[in-house]
């Protein structure tokens, strides 16, 4: 950067500082034991059709979205979201994107986390380590999840028209 001058760094958070993506086990610890049974059953066609490339991820992230969170008390939702924060993003965060993030801090960059997965466990995250964040969060009315994400996810194209 000429003169030192303040960058801008930005950071995917699912496979990129961490070493999985992450959306699938906040699913399986937030999501209620008995919506994930029987959403594996109805879901089926839509997780085999996923991973032939026939059905995009969206639309799958939707669908379980949809199934398994209509209706869940919000602050449920975001006790999870905390506890997932706190006790498993700890353990798999790559070491090399902490260091690249904590090389852009100590310069003054501006750091900004900009990911498809969800606000409820990303912005502790994010907030605990000094960072931005943009992402997708799932809508809530009458202390309630809705089962549908606030606007669009915070993929593909979406993330470029955000930042």
């Amino acid at each position: 950067m000429p003169d030192g001058l303040p960058a801008l760094a930005l950071f995917d958070f699912d496979g990129t500082i961490t070493t999985r993506e992450m959306l699938p086990d906040f699913f399986r610890l937030a999501i209620p034991k008995r919506r994930v049974q029987f959403g594996g059953v109805l879901l089926a066609p839509l997780i085999i059709g996923y991973k032939l490339g026939v059905v995009s991820g969206s639309l799958l992230r939707a669908a379980i979205v949809r199934l398994g969170f209509t209706g869940v008390p919000l602050q449920r939702y975001r006790d999870h979201g905390l506890d997932f924060a706190r006790s498993v993003l700890p353990g798999v965060i790559r070491p090399e994107a902490a260091e690249r993030i904590a090389w852009h801090r100590a310069r003054g960059d501006r750091v900004i986390v900009v990911s498809g997965a969800l606000d409820v466990y990303l912005a502790p995250w994010c907030e605990a380590q000094g960072l931005e964040l943009i992402c997708s969060a799932l809508q809530h009315r009458d202390g309630r999840l809705t089962g549908h994400y606030e606007g669009p996810q915070c993929v593909s194209s979406c993330k470029r028209e955000r930042v």
